[in-house]
């Protein structure tokens, strides 16, 4: 059995749409879908040391602390393969000569993530 984690709204079409495509050829695709609110370890993955890193990253005062604890939550997950993603959706952005150069923030999707990094020339 494969589990697709996916968010609720845009994705629930296309994930079901696999789903039945991989129904077709025997694979059962089952999908759990979720609101995209922040939270810590969103996948309810079941691990005390990967819990207690973010613990630990979340309450850390020194960023480079903060970091560390992140860093090593990151390389768990990709080394457990946590989340596997199926597609990634391409971010555009598009600027205009009055402003300083953007840098996409990627967050959800949106690559002016609450209008951060808006700077005028």
């Amino acid at each position: 059995m494969a589990v697709f984690y996916g968010f609720t709204g845009y994705w629930k079409e296309p994930a079901e749409a696999v789903q039945g495509d991989l129904r077709k050829v025997g694979i059962d695709f089952q999908l759990q879908l979720f609101d995209a609110t922040p939270v810590p370890n969103r996948v309810n993955w079941k691990d005390a040391e990967t819990d207690a890193l973010l613990a630990k990253g979340a309450s850390a005062l020194d960023p480079k602390e903060r970091f560390d604890a992140y860093a090593k939550v990151q390389s768990k997950v990709e080394d457990a393969a946590v989340w596997i993603p199926l597609y990634h959706e391409p971010l555009h952005l598009v600027t205009g000569a009055k402003l300083k150069p953007l840098k996409a923030h990627g967050i959800y999707g949106a690559g002016l993530y609450k209008g951060l990094s808006l700077e005028m020339k």
